[in-house]
C-alpha cells in the first residue's frame, strides 16, 4: 500500500466496527462504480495546486513489516541494520549507571563497566529471584511507575507527590524515606540482622547502593566474605522489592477501607522473616550432599 493511502487506512482503524472491502468489476453498469469513475476522471483534469496535509494519530499510524509477508532473509537484514545503528541510551539509564559506578567505587574502590553491571543484574539467577532481577532492571532504567511517570498522564498529575509525606514520590523516597511504608522501622530490622551476623552496615546506603548490590561488593573491612556479601545482596534486594510491593498494594488496593493505610510493622517484619527463611531453607537443601551426585553449593557462601 502506498504512503498516500496511509491517512485513509488510519481513519478506518479508528472505527469501532469492522471494515470490509468487496471487489466490483469496473464499467459493468453498476451505478455507484460508474459515478466513482466519473469523479475520479474529473479530478485528474482539475488544476488543483492546493496541498493537503494529513495528520494521523500516532496510536493508529502502524509502521513496520507484516508478519505474513516477512521472510527470514528480510528479518535478518533488518536485525543487522538495527545492530549497526544502536538506539540512544535513555538519559535516566546513563545517570543511574554512573550512580552505580560511584556507589561501587565508594564501597569497593572499583569502577565497573556497563556490560558488567547488566550482566550482574540479568545473570545472577543463583542469588536473585526473577521478580527481584526485573525490579532492579526497571530501577536502573527508571521504569517504575512513580514520580515523573504520572506527569505524562492527564488527570493523574497529582500522583507525582506522596499523599502521606507531601513530597516527590521518587524511588529513594519509597524505599528509604516514606513514613506510610514504615521505611525507618523496616531498615532497622535489616541493620539488626547485619549486627547479629557481625556485618558492618555500609555508610551512605541509598537507592544507588541497591542498584549496585548485584556486583557482589566486598565487605567494608576489605576482606572477602562470600557469605556476608551474599547475605547483604539477598536481604537488601528482597527488602527493597518488598517495600515497593507494599507501596503498590497500599495505593492500588481495591478495598477502600485498606487503601492508603500505613504498613503494619509486625506484618512487614513477618514478611521479611518468611522471605529469609525460605531462602535459607533452599540453601540448606542445595548444600546438602545426601543422595546427590552433582556438585553442591559451598557452605562458605551461605
Amino acid at each position: 500500500m502506498s504512503h498516500g493511502c496511509t491517512p485513509y487506512t488510519n481513519a478506518l482503524r479508528r472505527r469501532a466496527g469492522s471494515t470490509t472491502f468487496e471487489w466490483v468489476k469496473g464499467h459493468s453498469g453498476i451505478l455507484g462504480n460508474d459515478e466513482a469513475n466519473k469523479l475520479a476522471g474529473g479530478g485528474t483534469c482539475l488544476d488543483n495546486t492546493r496541498k493537503v496535509l494529513f495528520i494521523s494519530p500516532p496510536e493508529f499510524n502502524y509502521v513496520g513489516a507484516k508478519l505474513c509477508k516477512l521472510t527470514q532473509a528480510t528479518a535478518y537484514r533488518l536485525i543487522l541494520q538495527m545492530a549497526n545503528n544502536p538506539s540512544n541510551v535513555n538519559n535516566h539509564t546513563t545517570q543511574n549507571l554512573n550512580l552505580i559506578r560511584e556507589a561501587t567505587y565508594n564501597l569497593e574502590g572499583t569502577c565497573p563497566s556497563d556490560s558488567r553491571i547488566w550482566l550482574a543484574i540479568n545473570k545472577n539467577r543463583c542469588d536473585l529471584s526473577t521478580n527481584v532481577r526485573s525490579f532492579l532492571w526497571k530501577l536502573v532504567h527508571n521504569a517504575h511507575k512513580c514520580s515523573q511517570y504520572w506527569l505524562k498522564i492527564k488527570k493523574l498529575q497529582k500522583s507525582w507527590n506522596c499523599q502521606n509525606c507531601n513530597t516527590t514520590e521518587s524511588m529513594q523516597h519509597i524505599i528509604f524515606n516514606c513514613e506510610a511504608n514504615g521505611c525507618d522501622h523496616a531498615w532497622n530490622i535489616v541493620k539488626e540482622l547485619y549486627t547479629m551476623k557481625h556485618i558492618k552496615w555500609p555508610q551512605g546506603f541509598n537507592i544507588s547502593s541497591i542498584m549496585a548490590l548485584p556486583l557482589k561488593i566486598k565487605s567494608p573491612e576489605g576482606t572477602p566474605r562470600p557469605g556476608a556479601t551474599r547475605f547483604l545482596l539477598i536481604a537488601a534486594s528482597e527488602w527493597a522489592f518488598l517495600l515497593w510491593k507494599l507501596r503498590c498494594r497500599r495505593l492500588l488496593d481495591g478495598d477502600e477501607r485498606t487503601r492508603n493505610n500505613h504498613s503494619d510493622p509486625r506484618e512487614v517484619k513477618n514478611h521479611l522473616t518468611a522471605i529469609l527463611n525460605e531462602r535459607l531453607e533452599r540453601d540448606r537443601i542445595l548444600t546438602s550432599t545426601i543422595g546427590k551426585d552433582t556438585k553442591t553449593r559451598p557452605y562458605q557462601q551461605i
